[in-house]
């Protein structure tokens, strides 16, 4: 296992599944279905993430200096207090919380004791918009709110600075990330899949997407140092990004469900 390692994957994660019986509605939407994860699977990535795990505490303002990996989760889906945060305390692992804000108390969805309970875990809290419409479709009126809004919700529900949110979809574009910086967030989680380095611009950070696709042996490859796995991911997405620019937000997404569901 080498022991530099510059390049950091963020690890992008939304919800996990306790077995074949769970019976929340969210976990049988088919948009949804390649994110969401056995808490068995869970399981055994962050027992190998263990073997690297940074000493140093896991801060805003350091997000992956000094870090072999981040883990982030987005949404804030019940099951990242009820099933995520167990596993994380019991390995001593650190994570990224980013909350859809409106979403907040739904059934599915964290209530505010639970973000509370992350917070006061070590966690970090961040926001992922009010409502997750694609902000890149939003007149900017539309677009600070969500941005202003989501925030101020999880200052006042938390006490504490919200510096940090991550993109609903992934989508974006030059003025997103302009109404965001101008919104007072000084980090910025993307969709864009590759591997962050501490020279990166904080508002523009990439992460790794985890589906149920991925096996052990991408988690062992990339923790090895071989970026090989992701590198493939983003040719991949680079080419489902000028789908997206040709089709628009709504078709594409159209077109996507359909082909999950065949």
């Amino acid at each position: 296992m080498p022991q530099d390692f510059p390049m950091i994957p963020i690890f992008m994660y939304h919800a996990l599944r306790s077995g074949p019986g769970d019976t929340d509605p969210h976990l049988s939407d088919p948009a949804a279905q390649p994110y969401i994860l056995s808490l068995s699977d869970f399981n055994l990535q962050t027992e190998l993430m263990t073997i690297l795990a940074a000493k140093s505490a896991l801060s805003w303002n350091s997000i992956i200096d000094n870090k072999s990996f981040v883990l982030s989760f987005d949404d804030g889906h019940r099951s990242n207090a009820e099933l995520a945060l167990p596993v994380l305390a019991q390995k001593n692992l650190k994570a990224a919380f980013l909350i859809t804000t409106d979403w907040i108390g739904r059934p599915g969805y964290m209530a505010e004791s639970q973000i509370r309970e992350l917070a006061q875990a070590g966690m970090l809290i961040g926001s992922h918009g009010r409502s997750h419409r694609y902000l890149s479709d939003l007149a900017d009126a539309e677009l600070d709110d969500e941005l202003r809004g989501s925030r101020a919700r999880l200052e006042d529900l938390l006490g504490i600075e919200v510096p940090a949110m991550s993109l609903p979809g992934g989508r974006s574009n030059a003025r997103v990330r302009e109404r965001v910086a101008a919104a007072g967030y000084k980090i910025l989680m993307t969709s864009r899949i590759g591997l962050a380095s501490a020279g990166d611009d904080p508002l523009d950070l990439p992460r790794v997407p985890v589906t149920n696709r991925l096996g052990l042996e991408f988690f062992k490859r990339l923790l090895a140092g071989d970026d090989s796995d992701v590198r493939r991911m983003a040719r991949s997405a680079r080419i489902r990004d000028f789908a997206k620019s040709i089709l628009g937000n709504q078709l594409y997404d159209c077109l996507r469900v359909m082909l999950i569901r065949k």
